[in-house]
């Protein structure tokens, strides 16, 4: 972004701009000069085209007579920078953008390779978002099982009408887990907002593990998951809660104690969890408005427990209809069946553990093909028939039934 070729002395004529071969009207008109086209019939490229393990697909054009590989040009790049440095004296770094004087070859060899990671990334969304979408459509006519796309939200906080600033940090919040399960009934698709809420602070693959079982149970009720039928699950790729080895180990131990095999597939981060994004962001909403009506609302901030307030009035005060701060999209995924709020407390953790202990800490994952953390596999299945600790999974994402 932002290349720009150096001024030549006056006596020299004008260079063609060397930029020239390089401007494209779209990102994808970019990605398309560096990646062979798909195959016939299909509307994805292939995983090797996309991944850099082609040798056929093309470079950049740089013609010779707008090209120079010695000469120096400006260009805007990200790049890391000191902006201060904390308590112990240690340097503050962040990223931001840096104008560089590079040679011509080292400024395009960065685009080029630029480019060659940003397709990889665009396939992999594109293919992840194509197979939550192709499972889900499955799901609503009643040919698989359920999905749950879950997600943390940022802690939401009591927010009493007068406080002091010195005592907002020590104002109470709550843990927020949303899932949102798609599913079939009667051969009519329904969607369901569960809001798992709680007093205890901790967001952990066990407590992730101690909410799935209790989704899984509500299906079971809701007459949305038979016996054996798959769950398949969308989350975002936080280690500490549901890609990180013992938090797929707790998935292993979710799948054998409820007996159905979960799928789990993780998308780019901002993409595939609208759902998420207008259940949590509409209850929270929700919440602080009731809050600012003081006497009136539903939520009672002087209340033991507040998690269990804010519960009370999400069950009694959520309405289904659309959240009209939201842009159109989230908006119109806030339609949904019925809100379940499930609040628990450290005590319920505690019980609960004696029956799935909490997950082992591993130091790094043992799986055949090497660690998945490097990998950046996007598709896990544990599966109770192949025993406890046994995770499948995909290097790359696939929008396949069959997969």
């Amino acid at each position: 972004r932002g290349a720009a070729a150096d001024e030549r002395p006056a006596s020299e004529p004008p260079p063609r701009p060397m930029d020239a071969p390089l401007q494209h009207d779209t990102l994808q008109d970019a990605l398309d000069c560096i990646t062979c086209d798909p195959p016939e019939g299909f509307q994805f490229v292939r995983a090797g085209c996309a991944h850099g393990q082609c040798s056929e697909c093309p470079d950049l054009e740089r013609r010779a007579c707008e090209w120079d590989a010695s000469r120096e040009m400006s260009f805007v790049s990200l790049g890391k920078r000191q902006v201060g440095e904390d308590e112990n004296g240690k340097p503050i770094m962040r990223e931001m953008e840096v104008q560089r004087r590079e040679k011509q070859s080292v400024a395009m060899q960065e685009y080029e390779d630029g480019l060659k990671f940003l397709k990889g990334h665009q396939f992999d969304k594109r293919m992840t978002h194509a197979c939550i979408t192709s499972r889900q459509a499955r799901i609503i006519e009643g040919a698989a099982g359920v999905s749950i796309s879950r997600d943390y939200n940022e802690k939401y906080g009591d927010k009493p009408l007068e406080e002091r600033m010195a005592m907002h940090w020590t104002s109470r919040s709550t843990t927020l887990e949303v899932a949102v399960i798609r599913g079939c009934k009667d051969g009519t698709p329904v969607k369901h907002f569960v809001y798992h809420i709680s007093d205890h602070p901790e967001q952990s693959y066990d407590v992730t593990k101690y909410n799935t079982v209790n989704d899984i149970k509500l299906c079971e009720e809701l007459g949305l998951l038979d016996e054996g039928q798959t769950v398949y699950e969308a989350t975002d790729k936080c280690a500490g809660q549901y890609i990180s080895t013992p938090a797929l180990f707790a998935m292993s131990q979710t799948a054998c104690l409820t007996g159905h095999a979960i799928d789990r597939a993780c998308p780019a981060s901002g993409h595939g969890r609208s759902d998420n994004d207008a259940a949590g962001g509409g209850a929270k909403h929700f919440l602080e408005n009731e809050q600012k009506k003081g006497d009136a609302g539903l939520v009672d901030s002087a209340a033991e427990s507040f998690a269990a307030t804010c519960g009370a009035a999400l069950e009694q005060g959520f309405e289904n209809k659309a959240v009209a701060h939201m842009n159109s999209k989230r908006s119109s995924a806030s339609i949904h069946e019925k809100n379940h709020v499930h609040v628990y407390t450290e005590a319920e953790l505690d019980e609960f553990f004696k029956k799935l202990p909490r997950c082992p800490t591993f130091k790094t994952a043992k799986l055949e093909g090497g660690g998945f953390t490097k990998d950046h596999c996007y598709h896990y299945l544990a599966d109770p028939r192949d025993g406890l600790g046994f995770i499948r999974y995909r290097r790359w994402a696939c929008a396949c039934d069959v997969c």
